[in-house]
């Protein structure tokens, strides 16, 4: 999608939510509060949750923007992940299961080789159409994985 003006991307945050970004291209921002923005540029990953305080992001114009974004509520990640929680990296363990519930953003990190090749297939998928409502959950899995957990050595990459 281009646009001629920059377009508000907020709008589209759902309250009590948990969303994971990849940015394949264009430009865009977000932040909360009085707080600096961060920048999601081409190739870049993150998240966000959206709690009581709205949060601000807006796409920049003239870009082509083309992303992939996961939305969950936190309440559907609690109840998946309880079993896991200690074994979350730390950030991600805060946003998921808050000492108190409240907006906040990620620093945006370069996607990974892993991130890009999930984010690709889902662009060119190589099932049929009607095979798409089994394999494109399996994805979502695959990225929310890469987001949530952190590898302490190379055997459990394994």
């Amino acid at each position: 999608m281009k646009t001629r003006l920059p377009r508000d991307w907020a709008e589209s945050f759902r309250p009590r939510s948990i969303e994971f970004c990849l940015s394949l291209d264009g430009r865009g921002a977000i932040g909360r509060g009085r707080s600096a923005p961060h920048d999601y540029g081409p190739s870049s990953s993150g998240y966000y949750a959206l709690g009581d305080e709205p949060l601000l992001a807006t796409r920049q114009a003239h870009d082509h923007h083309r992303f992939v974004t996961l939305e969950y509520s936190r309440e559907h990640l609690q109840a998946q992940l309880a079993s896991s929680e200690s074994e979350l990296a730390p950030a991600m363990r805060e946003v998921i299961f808050p000492k108190r519930e409240q907006s906040m953003v990620s620093p945006q990190q370069p996607m990974s080789a892993e991130q890009r090749a999930i984010v690709a297939s889902l662009a060119e998928p190589r099932v049929p159409k009607a095979a798409r409502i089994l394999w494109e959950p399996t994805k979502a899995t695959d990225l929310r994985a890469h987001f949530a957990f952190h590898p302490t050595s190379p055997q459990m990459c394994l």
